[in-house]
């Protein structure tokens, strides 16, 4: 910025002083926010703004709008609080900011989506915006110029017409391989590709070599960019200059926040709150963690280092508010206390978080909290790499969770296994421990029915017995949730064999099961039989449970891939049907049935057997691609482990038998289901379910745990 454009808007910004509200272009709104340490007064972010929450398309459509010259709406901004003096510079960094300086109280979303549109501020790091001046390819009707996103997972772009969603994954695929770049880390790629490389262009170049020149005066970069644009788009490329020129003219409402509203805590975070439910509302976690923020400031830097190196086990919202229990069920004033108040286990909402402003009463739990969060070296940090540590799948003889399951983790069950390891201690898990806490994750992923209470359930079991970690401690906190139904009742080793017995006596009946018949042989002990039934066909506890079955499968074969990372990477898995749906879920009129005495019962169940865990497995997504509906293939011998027992058939016997019920490409047309075949469906797929069943139960040591707590 030149002196005369500083001075201009210093003259401006006094308008503030005397009440506002004051026009500001919504350039020089960019070069407020974007003034360094040398220019006074600069623009801030206050603690207490949540985190970043536009989609793709909301950043692109804001751009289309303010490109058609669409009001712009209101900023709201107010003094720095004297108390507080604190703010977030254009990097996210906090800095002390000067009395005289702002804080941007409302617009932050569209304040980084026109930074954003430079290549700078937070959104930066993972995200880019491209304008593509063809015509004559995919564009969006839409908007006034076709505007693409690109991001650090998906760096050829989104789809044209839908920011939001990615390509398909044939198109993604043939990208990168044309690209050339299949080996290298794709994190590299956000910063290598060109608009040239961004899936169905014809002419793209980055928003920021427009903008810089608007903004900055950067003529050099923009006649760089005209030099490379071919003669056919020149016209488009002015076209589009002009258009950002005159948006960056637009004026923008700036309204100051009264005084008496700053200087009252709870006034400050109601009207934050208030200011919150005209845009994307926030949740009860985001108001707390706003609230925080407000109170610790450096909270929200301290939680980019702890994510990087730790990793994405959980958001940042989640983490801090299970630090935040922890600490509060660890030196909550009313702990010990019977009957337990559930503000001690419950957890943190925004009314605790007002309340803990209070020193006098909360000052153990700020210590806590402040010790985890804040204080350096950051005790969370060890924390989160300890648990990652104890459960991560890596070697043969710990049946940890991989990466792609460790990403899932219900937030309310991360907040007790940051309990857990409080009680524990600051040392690395030993072995032993090791496997009974990923037990307890594992029997949680998969049989507990309420996330809610069961967290409650621990952090009360922890307020009563105030610790320390034991194993014994576990086996009985896996019981409780057991006895109290907050879990569902885990079928033991002894009802295999009666529902061994039961498939075998029904492989010979073409009349498919209801879905409260299938392995009901168990019902009456405990509602066992349920258990499974809930378990084999739950769409999110089938992907857990072939997540962990095939932990080898997916740690080996897809070692680059991690979810707990930054990265917005592609799933390189599907989620593979044995017997293509296509064959079992057919158009009933397509008359695909031959002989059937029981045609209802298949017309009607068919579909909850073959969405059941038998009928599943993760499969790599370019195979699947390539197989379509085409018949069973095994996995490689060396990962089939994971999925068939050792002492069982061979693969290729297995391959056999489901093949029987699939038909070759040639065969389709002529295909029918029989009575025979239709028994067999439901045989493999129940047989296969009960298979993986056992070997989810043991292997996870699920059974052995209620071994040790029930008589022979």
């Amino acid at each position: 910025m030149d002196d005369s454009q500083d001075r201009e808007l210093n003259k401006k910004l006094d308008g503030l002083t005397e009440g506002g509200p004051i026009a500001l272009s919504i350039g020089e709104l960019a070069r407020w926010r974007r003034r360094d340490k040398g220019s006074h007064p600069r623009l801030w972010l206050p603690p207490i703004q949540r985190s970043l929450v536009w989609t793709n398309e909301q950043i692109v459509r804001y751009w289309d709008s303010l490109l058609r010259g669409y009001p712009a709406g209101l900023m709201m901004v107010h003094k720095v609080d004297k108390v507080q003096a604190q703010g977030y510079d254009v990097d996210g960094n906090l800095r002390e900011a000067a009395p005289d300086s702002y804080q941007l109280f409302d617009g932050q979303q569209r304040m980084a989506a026109i930074l954003l549109g430079m290549d700078e501020g937070p959104l930066k790091n993972h995200l880019r915006l491209w304008v593509d001046l063809g015509q004559g390819g995919e564009t969006n009707a839409e908007m006034k110029f076709n505007l693409r996103i690109s991001s650090t997972g998906q760096p050829f772009g989104y789809q044209v017409h839908k920011p939001n969603r990615k390509f398909s994954m044939g198109e993604r695929q043939d990208k990168w391989e044309q690209w050339g770049e299949e080996q290298k880390c794709r994190t590299s790629a956000f910063e290598q590709v060109e608009g040239s490389d961004l899936i169905k262009q014809e002419c793209a170049i980055r928003l920021s070599s427009v903008m810089r020149h608007v903004l900055d005066g950067e003529w050099a970069e923009l006649r760089g960019v005209h030099e490379k644009v071919s003669s056919e788009w020149r016209d488009r490329l002015k076209e589009f200059s002009d258009a950002i020129e005159k948006a960056m003219d637009r004026k923008i409402i700036v309204q100051c926040v009264p005084e008496e509203i700053i200087r009252s805590p709870d006034e400050y975070v109601r009207f934050f709150q208030r200011m919150g439910q005209g845009g994307t509302r926030l949740s009860d976690d985001e108001l707390t963690y706003s609230i925080l923020k407000h109170q610790f400031p450096a909270i929200r830097k301290t939680m980019e280092k702890i994510m990087k190196d730790s990793g994405r086990i959980a958001g940042e919202v989640d983490l801090v508010l299970a630090a935040l229990r922890v600490a509060r069920a660890m030196h909550h004033p009313e702990r010990g206390k019977k009957p337990v108040d559930w503000t001690v286990i419950g957890r943190p909402n925004p009314s605790f978080a007002s309340q803990l402003r209070d020193e006098s009463r909360f000052e153990a739990t700020r210590k806590k909290f402040h010790r985890m969060l804040v204080d350096s070296p950051l005790a969370l940090t060890g924390t989160l790499g300890r648990l990652r540590k104890a459960l991560e799948y890596g070697q043969e003889d710990h049946p940890g969770l991989p990466k792609i399951l460790l990403a899932r983790l219900p937030k309310e069950l991360l907040d007790v296994l940051i309990l857990m390891d409080e009680w524990h201690g600051a040392s690395d898990w030993a072995e032993e421990d090791r496997r009974i806490l990923t037990t307890f994750a594992l029997y949680w992923l998969f049989f507990v029915a309420n996330d809610s209470k069961a967290a409650d359930r621990a952090f009360m079991y922890f307020t009563e017995h105030g610790g320390p970690w034991s194993r014994d401690s576990i086996v009985a906190l896996i019981k409780r949730f057991e006895e109290e139904h907050i879990a569902r009742y885990v079928p033991r080793q002894q009802h295999v064999g009666i529902l061994r017995g039961g498939i075998s006596k029904a492989q010979d009946c073409s009349r498919l099961r209801e879905w409260n018949k299938r392995f009901s042989e168990i019902d009456n002990d405990s509602g066992a039989g349920e258990s499974l039934r809930v378990l084999s066909t739950d769409g999110e506890l089938i992907k857990r449970s072939l997540m962990w079955l095939q932990r080898r499968y997916l740690t080996e074969k897809y070692g680059a891939y991690d979810p707990t990372s930054m990265r917005d990477d592609d799933l390189p898995v599907d989620l593979d049907h044995i017997v293509p749906r296509d064959y079992f879920k057919f158009r009933w009129d397509e008359n695909r049935v031959e002989g059937l005495p029981e045609r209802d019962s298949f017309r009607w169940r068919r579909e909850t057997v073959g969405e059941s865990l038998g009928n599943f497995r993760w499969l790599d997504a370019r195979e699947n691609r390539r197989r379509k509906s085409g018949q069973y293939e095994p996995l490689e011998l060396e990962y089939n482990a994971d999925l068939v027992a050792k002492d069982g058939p061979s693969c290729e016997k297995i391959a056999g038998e489901w093949n029987s019920i699939i038909p070759r490409k040639e065969d389709e047309k002529n295909w029918k289901w029989t009575a025979q075949r239709v028994a067999k469906f439901q045989f493999l797929i129940d047989s296969r379910t009960l298979d993986l069943y056992e070997r989810l139960a043991k292997d996870s040591g699920i059974w052995d745990v209620f071994s040790a707590v029930e008589p022979e």
